[in-house]
């Protein structure tokens, strides 16, 4: 049996959902692993900021807010137990890519993401963070469907 040291929760800009955050903290507080949440920043999402502090780059002060965060949505969660080693990490670029590369190189044993539910339409247009992830990676992934979104049904293990 594999054992599971390093565990990657992606979280987005829309929901940074609980649901995801909550199932990835408890399995890496039972497993004993380090937890690392991470969130990708698009372009978009910076071109959304008005956040232009000179003379550093907006890019890095935004990523630094995020990183600050996602850390404080992480330690909301603290409860019962010896809470998780936890890292809270930001990049720019895309989603799909950015949690693959980070996968590989903190050698994580599990990704957790939070799926969504879409039309067949929006998947088209929108593409699919999940679906690019699953097709790339040779790493074991956890999608937890987001509050409200799915009925509250059991995370998906694919």
């Amino acid at each position: 049996m594999r054992m599971f040291q390093r565990v990657l929760v992606a979280l987005d800009q829309e929901d940074r959902a609980e649901a995801p955050l909550r199932f990835a903290y408890e399995l890496a507080q039972n497993l004993q692993a380090e937890l690392i949440v991470f969130h990708a920043i698009s372009w978009k999402e910076l071109e959304d900021r008005e956040e232009l502090p000179p003379p550093r780059n907006y890019v890095d002060v935004i990523l630094e807010d995020s990183e600050r965060d996602l850390a404080a949505l992480a330690e909301s969660l603290e409860g019962h137990g010896e809470a998780p080693a936890v890292r809270a990490l930001a990049r720019s670029g895309d989603a799909a890519e950015e949690i693959l590369r980070l996968a590989a190189e903190e050698d994580c044993d599990l990704i957790v993401i939070g799926l969504r539910r879409r039309s067949k339409v929006g998947k088209f247009l929108l593409g699919s963070n999940l679906q690019d992830i699953l097709m790339t990676t040779e790493r074991p992934v956890i999608a937890v469907p987001i509050e409200g979104e799915d009925g509250g049904a059991a995370p998906a293990a694919v």
